[in-house]
């Protein structure tokens, strides 16, 4: 499913957009780059692109750390249907001036301390990121991931590194001109820092004094943020005593890494253009890879909607397949028994009044077929006429004996007048979308208080559920 040929990444790096892709060693290759600036410009036209760059699919952009935010939240259900509508809210008040920011978030569970359900959220909170999305669409170029350098270390190092994912845990990735400093929680990143290292001090262990130095007031904050300790500060970089000197100014044991991480042979300036993501392999880039990434929320339900039609596609032709078989194996049956009665002497005369009654009895079930309720259009309907802020559980389509359909779901509104506008509104829109559902009122709805949902976010949640029948 993946084919080099025809994907490609593109990173963000020091004030330039890069297109890359691997080359034929798995290294990494660069095939187009433009200055920030530039490609944002209403100048910059597609021609100016690569022709190779623009012909590829664009399967992920990484962008600086900076650009992307994270919070914790105690929220106790698990429901998505509660869980993203509660986080879009968070994400816009907090980000009046970024109302975009709501397509542009992930979250993932875990617990907390004092055992109670946590939201970890991840999200674009960098206007220039969104600009650079908007802009990359626009060439047919949206990329179907968003990443950034810490969150693919977060993976790698649970992969290479299986104990990293308990407490607080530090990588120093040390350049020849810069360092970057990562800092985990639980396995999740926290934050992370640059440093630029002084040519003067370059490939001298006088280096080391002020990057410790940085490194410990990196750890205070790291303390501050957390309300924990680094337990565990990693190293990845090419100088064999370079864990050595660091311990020794820290007073602290720091691992290398070189022999658990391989670094992949980049060219040099390639190296020095992608910065801390060349030291990234296909392995771990590729679609299938478990990094936490972000997906645009439109891009994200259109590529769910394609599998669904891929399935839907698979599966239609298996059963056409199926079918093929069985029809096969009834004529061929059929033209057997025709076969031995012949020639056993006892075939009979076929009535032709007979024939004529049994083409009319197929044809009055064939338009009592086409005269039933067509599921897709009725759930298209109740879809079209749900407001806002009422989610559906379940729907119960009966389209034989009595066609009707049967709701349960919820409502989340500040308060009981909310609560009664919210369900004249549902009613009447589905009077307008569903012939038959007009004479409903709400003294048809059954419902009751979510108590132990209270206030909670702001709103309160309400049961409801009621029946009505179709024509």
């Amino acid at each position: 499913m993946f084919k080099k040929k025809d994907k490609q990444i593109t990173v963000f790096n020091n004030k330039k957009i890069f297109f890359v892709t691997y080359d034929n060693n798995e290294n990494l290759s660069v095939i187009d780059s433009h200055p920030i600036d530039k490609f944002l410009s209403d100048n910059f036209k597609i021609e100016d692109i690569n022709e190779d760059a623009r012909s590829k699919v664009n399967s992920l952009l990484i962008v600086p750390d900076y650009w992307f935010g994270n919070n914790t939240y105690v929220f106790q259900s698990k429901k998505k249907s509660l869980v993203e509508p509660f986080i879009q809210r968070k994400l816009t008040s907090e980000y009046p001036d970024l109302p975009d920011i709501k397509d542009f978030f992930e979250y993932n569970f875990y617990e907390t301390d004092l055992k109670e359900n946590g939201l970890y959220v991840y999200f674009l909170h960098e206007p220039e990121a969104i600009l650079l999305h908007n802009r990359l669409a626009e060439f047919s170029l949206n990329p179907h991931r968003i990443t950034t350098p810490a969150l693919l270390w977060e993976q790698k190092l649970k992969k290479n590194m299986p104990d990293s994912q308990e407490g607080g845990k530090a990588l120093v990735h040390l350049l020849s001109s810069e360092c970057f400093l990562y800092f985990f929680l639980r396995g999740n990143f926290l934050f992370s820092r640059t440093i630029n290292l002084s040519h003067s001090e370059r490939g001298t262990s006088e280096k080391f004094i002020p990057l410790a130095y940085e490194i410990s007031q990196s750890e205070y904050l790291f303390s501050q943020k957390a309300k924990a300790n680094v337990e565990q500060f990693f190293l990845l970089s090419s100088g064999e005593k370079d864990s050595q000197e660091l311990s020794k100014l820290l007073g602290k044991d720091i691992k290398d890494l070189s022999d658990k991480i391989v670094i992949p042979q980049t060219a040099v300036d390639i190296y020095e253009s992608l910065g801390t993501v060349s030291p990234f392999n296909s392995d771990d880039l590729l679609p299938s890879a478990k990094y936490l990434s972000i997906s645009y929320g439109p891009l994200k339900q259109e590529m769910a909607w394609k599998q669904v039609q891929h399935a839907g596609i698979i599966i239609g032709l298996i059963l056409l397949l199926l079918l093929s078989v069985e029809s096969f194996f009834v004529w061929e049956s059929y033209r057997e028994s025709i076969e031995w009665k012949t020639k056993s002497g006892i075939m009979t005369q076929v009535d032709p009044k007979q024939i004529i009654q049994e083409y009319n009895d197929a044809l009055d079930l064939f338009i009592s077929d086409t005269e039933r309720v067509s599921i897709r259009e009725t759930l298209l309907n109740i879809a079209n006429s749900l407001p806002e802020n009422i989610l559906l559980e379940k729907i119960g389509l009966d389209v034989d004996t009595n066609p009707g359909v049967e709701i349960k779901g919820i409502v989340m509104a500040s308060g009981p007048k909310e609560f009664r506008n919210l369900l004249s509104l549902f009613l009447s829109n589905l009077g307008k979308h569903i012939q038959g559902s007009r004479s409903l009122t709400i003294h048809d709805i059954d419902f009751e208080f979510d108590e132990k949902s209270a206030g909670e976010q702001g709103y309160n949640v309400y049961l409801m559920k009621f029946r009505f029948d179709l024509p």
